[in-house]
């Protein structure tokens, strides 16, 4: 899972303020997430955004890898 989300997901400080990107595009994760969680599919959001369904899923692992390193955060 690691080697496919760096192979995939890159930043740049010039793009995006150096939000988490698809490697080659300016498609940030938080895009494809948002995407996702608006009940699109994951092919509603390659064909979207003109990209391929593997980028989709790198962006659900790298979303579930920085969840896992993050503090919890009770929400009430």
């Amino acid at each position: 899972m690691i080697e496919t989300v760096k192979r995939k997901i890159t930043s740049n400080d010039d793009i995006l303020g150096g939000k988490p990107i698809i490697e080659g595009t300016r498609v940030s994760v938080q895009v494809v997430l948002s995407a996702l969680g608006s009940d699109m599919t994951k092919e509603q959001v390659a064909k979207e955004y003109r990209i391929s369904i593997d980028d989709v899923q790198a962006c659900l692992q790298y979303a579930s890898m920085m969840v896992e390193e993050e503090k919890i955060h009770h929400l009430h």
